[in-house]
């Protein structure tokens, strides 16, 4: 890795960690999230789902983009876990996964400055680094980053 990438790589760090400081989020409430996306995936399992079939369920539900620069959008979130009724997913636990999800977003706001700043930080370590590293995508567990504040 070079210097610069390495710097690239070292302020992006920096900015991420000024945001999450401004974050009231517990870890509580992030695991409450990650309870809830494991509850969805035992109940499509349930009703006759893959757990490969599920888990890329639950992955299609995360916004495209940086968890960071992009907003969860509320609306398309909460049709797209709705429809999971119909595979066995209890409406109580839809309603509990959209209340859990707010309370992350209410409690990490992220300034349109800061969104800037690290989308600018992101397209210098694609810059820097020839392309070759893509920091867009979302992996990890369903319940995982891609949510704004990791779920």
């Amino acid at each position: 890795m070079t210097a610069t990438l390495k710097a690239d790589f070292d302020k992006l760090q920096t900015d991420i960690q000024a945001v999450r400081a401004n974050s009231t989020v517990t870890p509580a409430q992030e695991q409450a999230v990650h309870a809830d996306f494991d509850q969805i995936a035992q109940a499509l399992v349930a009703n006759g789902s893959t757990q490969q079939a599920a888990f890329d369920q639950l992955a299609a539900l995360r916004p495209s983009g940086n968890p960071l620069t992009t907003p969860v959008d509320m609306a398309s979130l909460t049709t797209k876990l709705t429809a999971l009724e119909s595979q066995g997913v209890s409406a109580t636990l839809v309603t509990q996964t959209l209340a859990d999800i707010q309370t992350l977003i209410n409690g990490s706001p992220v300034t349109t400055a800061q969104q800037q700043t690290i989308q600018a930080d992101i397209q210098a370590i694609l810059k820097d680094s020839g392309g070759k590293i893509d920091l867009t995508t979302n992996s990890g567990h369903p319940g995982g980053p891609g949510f704004g504040h990791g779920f």
